[in-house]
This record gives C-alpha cells, structure tokens and sequence, in this order.
C-alpha cells in the first residue's frame, strides 16, 4: 500500500538532565532496574531515566541507557515509564530524576516558562545533553474516510497523545493553527498504540503520532490497507516556526508495502 506524500513537522528528540544532579526519589511508577558492577566513575551512584510509555522508542532507549550505565560505568540504575516530554521536562527540574527524554519544543517551552509552562513558570534548571533523532509529526487515517487537509478533521475522534506529551502539546499547536480548537474535535488523550488500535477497531478516525520515520504503528496498518498522511500545509509551518525554534518542516516520502 502507498503513502500519500505531503509536508508534515520535523523536530527533535533530545535527551536532558538538570543544570545539578542529584540522587532521585523513589516512585511508584513501573521500572526496569539494572544493578551496577562494583566499580566505575558512578559506582553506586544511582541513575534514574525518564522515558514514556512501555509502548515507544523512549522507553526502549531509556532501557538501553540504563544497561549501558550500569554495566560500564557502574551507576544503580533505573528506566521509568511515564507520560514522556513534558512531565519529564517537569520531574527532572524538581529531582526526581537524573535524565529524561523530551522533545526540543517542550524542553523549549519548559526553559522559557511557556506554553504548557506558563503558569508553572521557567524551568531553567534543564539541559538538552544530546540531540538524538529526527521526531516527524505524522497525522494518519484510513484512505476510506476521504479526510485529506486539516480541515477535515472537524467533527471527527482524534488521538492526540497522552495528556500532556510532546505529541499532544505539538497536535494542539497544529489544530490552532489550523482554526480548530479541542471543542470542535472529540479529542482523545491516547498513546501511539491506543490511537492505532483505535483506527484498526473504528473507534478512532485520526492518530497524530510524533516519532521517528516509519512509524512501526502506520507500517502495521498500511499493511492491511490504505492509509492516508494528513499533510500540513507549509503557511502553517511557517507560523508555527516563528514561535517554535526547534521544528522545521519535512516532505513524507511514499513507501509501498505487501500486504
């Protein structure tokens, strides 16, 4: 099956930590726990990784990262799920952690004291140690539902990522943008695979997925059938650029799969 070829947004994943680090909190939240050799530069020290879900890449990095810290350099360590950018933005300023993953417009926006930010004011205690990947916004639907522009997403079930993330944060951006606010959707704060399970049970008409290029999760349902890239049109982009440093726009190249 064929992807529709249009522009969409293209930002950063980049991994942080605070200005100071210090020993992080206990928590409730699930984690995947590596034991350190005995020496090392961080013998004992204990390194927590914020991530995301257990369903994307961040927490499959996290895990990795903590191997790697605890296996070479000997650090306690810990990956924890949670719901990704801006909360990790949020934990690393207050200590409770020692790095996170986020995307560049929420560590931004955090830094500033903006957007989602803005009441809680700056938090410029964080720092981006690493630009990692690529993280291209890909708005998806089912071919059959004819929806092509922004514009058709009025009146339809959206998933727009978990409460707060990165994708949910830049999905609301987008609609703005476009003249569409969360009343004119039924906006549903679901994670990459919920929202692509919804479209495979009809539950869910749009998924905006904001990962590295292809989504595992459009490959799955292109698989079976026809998908179609939700394009934003480059004035968008453009405005959305004079406030958003971090995001460039990017064309979605066509993949063919056999089903």
């Amino acid at each position: 099956m064929k992807y529709r070829t249009g522009f969409i947004l293209l930002l950063v994943t980049v991994l942080i930590m605070m200005a100071a680090c210090s020993n992080s909190a206990s928590s409730k939240d699930e984690k995947a726990e590596g034991t350190g050799k005995a020496a090392g530069p961080l013998a004992g020290q204990p390194v927590t990784i914020l991530t995301g879900g257990t369903s994307g890449i961040y927490f499959q990095l996290g895990n990795a990262l903590a191997k790697i810290y605890g296996e070479e350099l000997g650090a306690q360590t810990s990956a924890q799920t949670t719901g990704a950018s801006a909360e990790n933005t949020a934990k690393l300023s207050r200590k409770k952690a020692e790095l996170g993953f986020a995307m560049a417009d929420t560590v931004t926006d955090a830094y500033l004291g903006e957007g989602n930010f803005a009441k809680a004011g700056a938090l410029s205690n964080v720092r981006a140690v690493a630009s990692l990947y690529p993280n291209y916004m890909q708005i998806v639907a089912p071919k059959k539902l004819g929806i092509k522009t922004l514009k058709d997403l009025k009146g339809k079930d959206l998933a727009v990522g978990a409460l707060g993330s990165g994708t949910e944060i830049m999905a609301k951006r987008i609609l703005e943008e476009a003249g569409i606010t969360y009343d004119d959707v039924n906006a549903d704060f679901l994670s990459f695979s919920e929202g692509i399970e919804g479209i495979k049970n009809g539950t869910t008409d749009v998924a905006f997925l904001s990962s590295g290029y292809p989504n595992s999760g459009i490959m799955e349902l292109a698989a079976t059938d026809e998908v179609e890239i939700i394009p934003v049109p480059k004035k968008i982009t453009e405005s959305l650029q004079k406030n958003t440093q971090p995001l460039k726009s990017a064309v979605y190249p066509p993949i063919r799969i056999k089903a």
